[in-house]
């Protein structure tokens, strides 16, 4: 037992001590985990649905027991001329309510409602949670990129340099470009240093958020993955982007978790109307009371039962029913509002996603294209200037338009995947391969 102890002991320290590796997917897995908006939606639902199976007991007859026990001091003498010292008595009252003015029935279709809001509300911050991971991840490996971009950046740079200073020192290269390749270097150093605290800022934030301590290595995504959607995405023209969008907003109405609860808190206020108008009706319930009781001389107890036929018609206070009624009616127009404000926010929303995505789509395509060519420009330029072909002034133009290539298509590679998380997310669903679907209709 002392020996599992210290594994155990022994497994924590050293993954405190030398970090974790983290997977898009182990991300994913432990804020779905440990994130606590989502833990805290989870006990909304939890407690929701507790309290619907509550209200709907109010269905159910309820049933109360009495019991007494009374002494008399002096004795009591009865009609019957007999004295008794004590009595006992017991007994039970069953009561079925028959009708509430529709009350009972109303509040448990409103704790159902309310049950199926705390469902949406879960299952919308699941996919913020998932839409939050992906973005601080996918913010890591492009600074990451970005990072290794600066460093061969400088150190090239630094090759250069030492180029530069032999041409300088045998008299081919004059100062002031040397004087300027050596600027430059410096300036690669900053932008080095800057890359550098980028990447640990983003790396810290994702640790922040997932709750998670020493981050040893983050693994990079497959670009394989999105080669489908990539592939698909680039290929919409602009003329049916309109028609894509259309179709990607009627999912959205369908399954995104913020309109859902918007209709139904639609009909929760409807309910809640009706409910309020349910207090002029009258309560009708149906009882019936069963006694037993006895005196101390008596051998056998006595029972008695009665059935009894309840109804009540609420009229004072009035003002308070007509009152309660004009804010449920307010509040149902009230509600109105906000659902369609919410559907038209949820339009605009898959669009701009939706275009963002094939935006930077298509950027990532012309991004590898350019990259392609400012290599080969660069390439060619370096091998003249090593030749003595080209100043140092136009082998910094190529290398500066080299790094703004590599630039260009990872920022626009990462941006790609965080609009399409972005969308994911307004249509309310979680796998890619589904988004490949809907695209493909």
């Amino acid at each position: 037992m002392k020996k599992i102890i210290i594994s155990i002991v022994l497994t924590l320290f050293l993954s405190q001590l030398y970090g974790i590796d983290l997977t898009l997917e182990k991300s994913k897995e432990i804020a779905l985990k440990n994130n606590p908006e989502l833990l805290a939606a989870k006990e909304n639902m939890l407690s929701a649905r507790a309290d619907k199976w509550n209200s709907l007991t109010k269905f159910l007859p309820s049933l109360q027991t009495n019991a007494s026990y009374t002494t008399f001091r002096p004795t009591q003498t009865l009609s019957s001329g007999l004295s008794a010292e004590n009595s006992k008595s017991y007994g039970f009252t069953v009561t079925q309510p028959l009708f509430q003015g529709g009350k009972i029935f109303l509040n448990a279709q409103i704790k159902n409602n309310v049950e199926d809001i705390q469902e949406e509300n879960f299952r919308s911050q699941k996919l913020q949670t998932i839409s939050n991971v992906e973005e601080k991840y996918f913010n890591v490996l492009k600074n990451k990129e970005l990072l290794e971009i600066a460093k061969l950046d400088l150190k090239t740079s630094e090759t250069n340099l030492k180029i530069a200073k032999t041409k300088y020192e045998s008299g081919i290269l004059s100062r002031a470009d040397y004087l300027q390749i050596l600027s430059e270097k410096s300036s690669k150093e900053v932008n080095f240093l800057q890359m550098q605290n980028l990447y640990d800022t983003s790396l810290m934030d994702l640790g922040h958020y997932l709750q998670v301590e020493n981050i040893e290595n983050i693994q990079e995504i497959n670009p394989d993955e999105y080669k489908d959607l990539l592939k698909k995405v680039q290929t919409i023209s602009i003329e049916k982007i309109e028609d894509k969008a259309d179709n990607l907003r009627s999912i959205a109405f369908k399954k995104n978790p913020g309109i859902n609860i918007s209709q139904l808190s639609l009909s929760t206020a409807k309910k809640s109307v009706l409910m309020a108008g349910g207090n002029f009706l009258p309560s009708l319930n149906l009882s019936y009371n069963k006694n037993y009781s006895k005196y101390d001389f008596m051998d056998d107890y006595e029972d008695s039962g009665s059935i009894t036929f309840a109804a009540s018609l609420p009229l004072f206070p009035i003002v308070d029913n007509a009152t309660s009624l004009a804010a449920a009616k307010h509040n149902l127009k009230k509600t109105k509002h906000e659902y369609q404000s919410v559907r038209d926010g949820i339009r605009l929303a898959t669009k701009s996603s939706f275009v963002n995505m094939v935006s930077y789509a298509k950027t990532v395509n012309s991004a590898e294209i350019a990259l392609e060519q400012a290599q080969e420009t660069y390439d060619q330029m370096q091998k003249r200037f090593s030749l003595g072909q080209i100043s140092a002034n136009e082998l910094l133009s190529t290398q500066t338009m080299l790094l703004s290539a590599k630039n260009q298509y990872i920022t626009s590679f990462f941006d790609f995947l965080k609009s399409r998380s972005s969308l994911q997310q307004q249509l309310g669903i979680e796998d890619t391969t589904k988004l490949i679907k809907i695209i493909n209709l």
